[in-house]
Formats: C-alpha cells, sequence, structure tokens
C-alpha cells in the first residue's frame, strides 16, 4: 500500500485537482508550434521543454543517488526550433521518460531520506520540486499554444 506522501506527489506530479496534466500541454504538438516564439515571447514550447527536462534529470540523479552539483545561473542553450520531427519526438518522450521515473521514485518508501547532493533536503522535496516546476512550465506552454490558437489540443 502507498503512503499518503507517495500518493500526494503522484497527484501533483500529473497535475491532479491544480492544472492540466503536463503531458496534455504537450499533445499533437507539431514542429511549427513547437519552435514558435508568439509575440515576442522568450522562449518557445521547444526551449521550455527542454529546459524542463535539464532540471528535472538533474533531480532524477540525485534521487538515484548521484550528487550532481547545480549549474551556476539558468541555463538555456536550446535552440528556438527542433531539427526535424524525429528531434522533437526524442525530446518528448524523453521528458515523459523522466516523469515516470520520478513517478516510480514516488512509489518508494524512502521519500523521508535526504537527498544526494543536497543536504537537509529529502527525496520528497526533489519530487516536490520537480512536480511545481513542470506545473509552472506547463502553464507557460499551454498560454503560448492558446497564443498560437493552437490549444486545446487537436
Amino acid at each position: 500500500m502507498k503512503s499518503i506522501s507517495s500518493d500526494l506527489i503522484i497527484n501533483t506530479l500529473e497535475g491532479f485537482y491544480a492544472h492540466v496534466d503536463v503531458l496534455i500541454s504537450l499533445e499533437n504538438l507539431d514542429l511549427e508550434t513547437a519552435g514558435a516564439k508568439p509575440n515576442n515571447s522568450p522562449y518557445s514550447i521547444y526551449q521550455l521543454v527542454n529546459h524542463m527536462i535539464f532540471w528535472q534529470e538533474l533531480f532524477l540523479q540525485r534521487l538515484s543517488g548521484n550528487a550532481v552539483p547545480s549549474p551556476e545561473g539558468d541555463p538555456w542553450p536550446w535552440p528556438a526550433e527542433p531539427d526535424g520531427k524525429q528531434d522533437l519526438n526524442d525530446v518528448l518522450s524523453q521528458f515523459r521518460q523522466g516523469l515516470d521515473q520520478a513517478k516510480n521514485f514516488a512509489h518508494k518508501n524512502d521519500l523521508d531520506r535526504e537527498l544526494a547532493g543536497w543536504k537537509g533536503k529529502t527525496r520528497y522535496e526533489a519530487l516536490r520540486i520537480i512536480a511545481s516546476h513542470n506545473s509552472y512550465h506547463a502553464g507557460q506552454i499551454i498560454l503560448l499554444r492558446k497564443m498560437m490558437k493552437k490549444w486545446p489540443p487537436a
């Protein structure tokens, strides 16, 4: 049986009762929509998803026991547009796989254990950070899609 903490973090990762599931914000995403920067937006959806992957992967590494350091500043080295349909599909798949991995960590019974590479913080806190960070950017993705008249997904 899962603990209450596990249920809470899984619901948070999926956006249950809080917002649209982050995966729904990425449904039926085409190349043009993924790479566009409407109305002088500083980022494209493609860049936002890559940014989400970067931070999600950093915390997944820590959850795996690797004490990886945080980078200086907030990196945004990704091009605005994907390099074709396969690139976009690969990025979306990588994001989904990371989210599934986070949910798998949430099922474990060691959420109160200290997180590798972040003294005084727990594994539960790392999962909460992944969830809230993804939620924040899912809102941006939906707003960009609305601005492009590409929301809701077909």
